[in-house]
């Protein structure tokens, strides 16, 4: 419901919103915000926005604006890594194509010592995703990937993930899925999270604690102290503009923070799924519809 009265609105009102959760529409948008995040203490993942390519002309547009991103990030000495949804490069369309165009980004963000997470899409891209992954870390070590709590088969996954050393993001996960496939209670799925961070964690992984659920945030902290985790091993990710004054907190408390900092021209794509998985958000405009504002 929210995404149909959404798509009829005005994106001009749309964008009061959507862009305190967004950098922009451009890259030089996406710069600036990085360097005020890093002026701050904070790192950064940039994601250039859009997903499921239709065709192997767009995998190549999204991978030049990669390689772009790579060579701004060497330039002006950014704290920035790259964070990319593998059907963007083609991951849907052909599986071999896919991994010759990771190759090539992972070759030359290596070459500028940069890190690469794979992105989690739905559940239809989750085999081949992870297939993929460990492909490519076994030549690219500059790589990670992310596994989604509601999931659930992301326990097996972590499992297998353990074995090579895997750089994992772990969050609750942002998709409609059917309960065939994954959890759809908010306590089960804070559980099986818990749980694959404990996982990861005792055995010596990097972990990404993607999450601002208060109950997970603490859970998190709780974990790091009680395995005396130190700060090269993992980092907590919060996505921009969400829960500000939390973040900041998290930093000050010395935790290292990662912000994802999305940037490009499909931000009002991505605004109706962010809006969709918070519906406060929704509220929000539509009061200020109501209101004539």
């Amino acid at each position: 419901m929210i995404a149909r009265v959404l798509r009829v609105a005005p994106k001009k009102l749309v964008w009061q919103v959507a862009r305190r959760y967004i950098a922009g529409p451009t890259l030089v948008d996406a710069v600036a915000t990085i360097r005020s995040l890093n002026d701050v203490g904070f790192t950064t993942a940039v994601s250039y926005l859009g997903e499921h390519a239709t065709t192997l002309a767009d995998c190549d547009q999204a991978l030049h604006m990669y390689q772009q991103v790579l060579e701004l990030i060497r330039t002006l000495r950014l704290r920035a890594s790259l964070s990319v949804k593998p059907s963007q490069l083609g991951l849907k369309l052909h599986y071999h194509a896919f991994l010759d165009r990771a190759g090539a980004l992972l070759a030359r963000a290596e070459s500028l010592g940069t890190f690469v997470r794979w992105d989690m899409e739905d559940s239809s891209c989750t085999h081949c995703t992870l297939e993929a992954y460990r492909v490519l870390q076994q030549r690219y070590p500059n790589t990670g990937v992310v596994l989604q709590a509601m999931l659930r088969r992301s326990w097996r996954d972590a499992e297998l993930l353990v074995t090579v050393g895997a750089n994992v993001r772990v969050c609750k996960g942002a998709y409609r899925e059917s309960p065939a496939v994954a959890y759809q209670n908010r306590r089960e799925i804070q559980r099986h999270y818990r749980r694959i961070c404990r996982l990861l964690l005792a055995a010596g992984c990097f972990v990404g604690l993607a999450t601002h659920d208060e109950v997970l945030l603490t859970a998190g902290q709780g974990l790091i102290k009680d395995f005396s985790i130190p700060r090269s091993k993992y980092e907590f990710e919060v996505l921009l503009g969400v829960r500000p004054e939390r973040t900041q907190r998290l930093l000050a408390d010395g935790h290292p923070v990662l912000v994802y900092v999305p940037f490009g021209q499909q931000w009002f794509e991505y605004s109706l799924r962010r809006f969709n998985e918070n519906p406060q958000l929704f509220w929000t405009i539509a009061r200020a519809v109501l209101l004539g504002r």
